[in-house]
């Protein structure tokens, strides 16, 4: 975490920064956000036994995805908030070492609320926090862009569309017999929008109206909450669809820049003297 929170300060600070490594570095974090975010909540509560857990979760990812989606439309990417973001992560996966596994079922007492449950605390923080910071995002967006704010929200809508399905889905069948499953399938697809839209935030290009690739999650869970009984395997079958389309997506996107630079996709790396 703190060599990911290094290099781009570094790169920028020696004039070594480029898209290309914009691309490669925060296309990387989009998938390590999602592995991150399951290890945390896993850890907070193993059981991953509440909806709560779930919109906290999807909170985190949100607010990722808003620092890429501001600097598409702002111009810049806002950085603050990130090197203690990684701090307080590696505090809360700490915390069972060094306190004991039941740590996070401890009750603390807070003022005025009385004994809580330490992973409630947390499941509370990230919520209400990396909710203000979509807000705050959200906000400057709409009021950096009085002409075309509904089209400037699209990628915006996306997430939120995938957030809502993500808690309704949490509390079915599937939610409640494999969480864990049902966390990582989440994981995938916002994965794939926090992917692209690092990509449209480098590359410029349009945010495709519709996603093909989250297709088959979205209609999939809106069955399975509307009561159609979707076996464990559809959604096996959907989480290897997302992997298969997670891969497409970069090995597509990095075969095009290696077209339009004129290098070997996939190149051995040179000897020092050349």
């Amino acid at each position: 975490m703190t060599a990911d929170a290094v290099d781009g300060k570094h790169a920028r600070a020696t004039g070594q920064s480029s898209p290309l490594g914009a691309i490669v570095d925060h296309g990387i974090d989009a998938f390590l956000a999602f592995t991150t975010g399951v290890a945390v909540t896993s850890t907070t509560d193993p059981a991953l036994s509440t909806s709560r857990m779930m919109l906290s979760y999807c909170m985190f990812l949100t607010a990722w995805f808003c620092a890429q989606w501001g600097e598409l439309e702002l111009g810049s990417l806002d950085q603050r908030g990130i090197t203690e973001g990684e701090f307080l992560t590696m505090f809360c996966l700490a915390l069972p070492g060094l306190f004991g596994l039941d740590f996070m079922s401890h009750d603390i007492m807070l003022p005025v609320l009385g004994a809580i449950q330490f992973r409630y605390i947390f499941e509370y923080g990230v919520i209400f926090g990396c909710g203000a910071v979509t807000v705050s995002f959200v906000a400057r967006i709409v009021m950096a862009a009085p002409g075309r704010r509904f089209q400037a929200c699209w990628p915006f809508f996306h997430m939120c569309l995938h957030n809502i399905v993500s808690v309704l889905l949490s509390r079915t069948r599937l939610g409640l017999e494999t969480p864990l499953f049902t966390f990582i399938l989440v994981g995938m697809n916002a994965a794939m929008l926090m992917t692209k839209i690092r990509l449209v935030a480098t590359l410029h290009c349009a945010w495709p109206v519709m996603h093909f690739e989250m297709l088959p999650f979205v209609v999939v869970a809106v069955a399975h909450i509307a009561g159609a009984d979707c076996g464990i395997g559809v959604f096996i079958a959907v989480l290897l669809w997302q992997a298969f389309s997670f891969a497409w997506l970069w090995h597509d996107t990095i075969t095009r820049i290696c077209r339009v630079l004129n290098i070997p996709f996939l190149a051995p790396v040179p000897s020092k003297e050349e």
